[in-house]
C-alpha cells in the first residue's frame, strides 16, 4: 500500500477497539518498513499502562522518525478532560506546536494543575487499576462467550472487548438495539469496514454493572 504519496504509518497499541497488543515481530516489521521507505511512525500509545499479557513496545526509541501520542485520560482516569502530550524530535516540534495551537490553544489551567498533582502517584494508581481491569476483562469475556451467537477473544491490553456475532443484522442495528435496551456499545463498523460483524464494549465499569449489562445483552439477543 506504500507509494510515493505515503508519508506515515499510524500505529495504535494496545489497540482500540480490539484490545490487541503488538508483538515483537510486528514491531520490528513496522520499524523496518518505516526505515526502508523513509516514513514517519505516528504511534498512539495512550493505553500503554493497561497490559495484561505480553509487554508494551514503544516507538520512543525511534524518535528520529516517530511521534508518540500520549494521554492522561487512561493512566489517570481523566477521560473527557482531553489532556495529554506528544513526544517527538526537535525538528518536528514547530509543526506540532503550530497544529496544536490552532486546534486547541491549550488545556484548561485547572486540568493542568490536576495532572501535575496526580503525576507522582500515577504508577501506584495504574497498578491498582490494572489488577481491577484484569478481573473485569475476564468477567466480560466469559459472559460474552456464554451468549449464543457471540464469540469474544481475550483482549491483551486496553479495556475493550470486541466480540463478533452471527445474528442476521448489521453491527449498527445490533448496537442500536442494545442501546435501546440499556447497554451502550459501539458498532464495529464505526471502526472501518473490517469491523462489521463485531461490536465493541468497554469494561471500564464496575463488575456489578458489567454483570447487569451482560444480563441485558443475553436477554436482548435471545430471540435473534
Amino acid at each position: 500500500m506504500i507509494d510515493d504519496r505515503t508519508t506515515a504509518i499510524v500505529v495504535n497499541s494496545p489497540a482500540n477497539p480490539t484490545g490487541s497488543v503488538m508483538d515483537e515481530a510486528t514491531y520490528r516489521a513496522i520499524v523496518d518498513i518505516a526505515v526502508d521507505n523513509d516514513l514517519l511512525v505516528i504511534s498512539d500509545e495512550v493505553n500503554d499502562n493497561f497490559i495484561y499479557e505480553g509487554r508494551h513496545r514503544s516507538f520512543l526509541n525511534l524518535l528520529d522518525r516517530s511521534v508518540v501520542v500520549q494521554s492522561f485520560s487512561k493512566s489517570l482516569a481523566m477521560t473527557g478532560w482531553r489532556i495529554g502530550y506528544m513526544v517527538a524530535n526537535e525538528e518536528m516540534m514547530p509543526y506540532l506546536s503550530k497544529m496544536q495551537y490552532y486546534l486547541t490553544a491549550c488545556p484548561a489551567t485547572p486540568m493542568q494543575h490536576a495532572v501535575l498533582a496526580a503525576l507522582p502517584h500515577v504508577d501506584e494508581f495504574t497498578q491498582k487499576m490494572v489488577g481491577m481491569f484484569d478481573r473485569r476483562r475476564r468477567l466480560i469475556v466469559d459472559r460474552l462467550n456464554d451468549i449464543d451467537g457471540i464469540s469474544c477473544p481475550m483482549p491483551k491490553g486496553a479495556f475493550y472487548a470486541f466480540p463478533s456475532f452471527k445474528f442476521d443484522m448489521t453491527s449498527e442495528e445490533l448496537a442500536t438495539m442494545l442501546v435501546s435496551a440499556g447497554v451502550i456499545c459501539s458498532p464495529g463498523s464505526a471502526f472501518g469496514s473490517k469491523g462489521e460483524g463485531h461490536i465493541r464494549f468497554s469494561y471500564a465499569a464496575s463488575e456489578q454493572d458489567i454483570e447487569r449489562g451482560m444480563d441485558i445483552v443475553e436477554r436482548t439477543t435471545a430471540s435473534l
